[in-house]
């Protein structure tokens, strides 16, 4: 049985981050790799999301 009963939707944040982690976070969406086909979306809404995906670190201005 899998883990979930529908596609995983995901929320990509950007905790202050020098970019390399949302580069390598956005190519999983590109047709070279292409997340898409094993069913994970990304989504830009919060109340559709599943899972939250927060790169960079989280300090004090991110509250």
């Amino acid at each position: 049985m899998s883990a979930f009963s529908r596609s995983p939707w995901v929320l990509h944040y950007n905790a202050a981050s020098c970019n390399g982690c949302d580069i390598e976070t956005l190519a999983l969406f590109t047709p070279l790799y292409d997340a898409e086909r094993f069913g994970i979306i990304n989504t830009g809404n919060p109340k559709h999301a599943d899972i939250l995906l927060v790169t960079g670190g989280v300090n004090e201005q991110c509250r």
